[in-house]
């Protein structure tokens, strides 16, 4: 049956050294190991599978005899190690397998910290036994459920950019809302004296013009008769002036009114819905432009 031979060492004890094997994954034997008397975690340094891993260990045992500090520490360097380890596989004939060490199962770590409760907390700590991330941080960004793993540098550079003149116009045009929304809850919101004579000159003297023009063309009408249109025209063009103004005025007063009542999410929900209709839209359209600079990793 094959197994590990490995190196474990501990900073606490610099230059000292455990070569064994395992049958299991290494870290289990490091996890086993510790205890409340030493400060710092054993570390795997080194593991080799092979399918004759006791046989090689005792090899490597005798090759180092001479640095032997007790049972199955010894006092050399991790490269020294190593190259015994080595030697040991060829004079035994061992057959390498180039494979990394499994990380320990639940259960086998339940069953270590069921002899050594205290081991828990070195565990829970050791990143091996975290889950390995499945993308690169640097080159991805998340996407809603989605990781989307960039190639290259300037790949993410260019879909960043994008997302950030997206959502930049996106705030821009909410912001503008909520600076109207501000406006009339203040009362600093007036019809524009400009927009209320416009108003008026498109309502009455335009379609008035028109008309005038068709009479004339029917009708061969005095120059006095003339001169009287046009007052009539001027005339009727302030009085709709007048009543123009006092509805934009009562209609703000209703929308100040409606406005002190409700919320900014509620007044412009439609407003800002379209916006992010809009939004999604367009990164969608950029997604889908830009599609074969990153592939999509999805969240579990």
């Amino acid at each position: 049956m094959g197994g590990w031979v490995y190196i474990i060492s501990n900073k606490a004890m610099p230059g000292i050294l455990k070569i064994g094997y395992t049958e299991r994954t290494p870290y289990i034997r490091a996890y086993e190991l510790y205890n409340t008397g030493c400060p710092y975690p054993y570390k795997v340094d080194y593991s080799i599978y092979v399918n004759k891993p006791y046989e090689v260990e005792q090899k490597t045992h005798e090759l180092q005899r001479s640095t032997n500090v007790g049972k199955e520490w010894f006092s050399c360097s991790q490269e020294q190690a190593i190259e015994a380890i080595s030697n040991a596989i060829e004079i035994c004939e061992a057959v390498v397998k180039k494979i990394d060490p499994p990380k320990p199962t639940p259960s086998e770590l339940n069953d270590v910290i069921k002899v050594n409760p205290d081991v828990s907390y070195v565990i829970n700590r050791d990143s091996i036994n975290k889950p390995k991330t499945r993308y690169n941080s640097y080159l991805s960004i998340k996407q809603g459920k989605v990781i989307l793993q960039f190639y290259r540098v300037s790949d993410k550079k260019i879909y960043e950019d994008g997302l950030g003149e997206i959502y930049s116009e996106y705030l821009s045009k909410v912001n503008e809302y909520r600076d109207e929304y501000t406006d009339v809850i203040n009362g600093n919101k007036k019809t524009d004296i400009v927009e209320i004579l416009g108003n008026s000159l498109f309502l009455l003297v335009v379609p008035y013009m028109f008309f005038l023009m068709l009479i004339l063309a029917m009708l061969d009408l005095s120059r006095r008769t003339l001169q009287s249109h046009w007052v009539c025209v001027l005339l009727g063009y302030f009085i709709l002036a007048i009543i123009l103004s006092l509805y934009f005025r009562h209609k703000e007063n209703e929308k100040q009114k409606r406005f002190k009542s409700s919320r900014f999410e509620d007044v412009y929900s439609q407003e800002i819905e379209d916006l992010n209709k809009k939004k999604e839209k367009k990164v969608s359209i950029m997604m889908q432009n830009l599609s074969n600079d990153f592939k999509i990793i999805k969240l579990d």
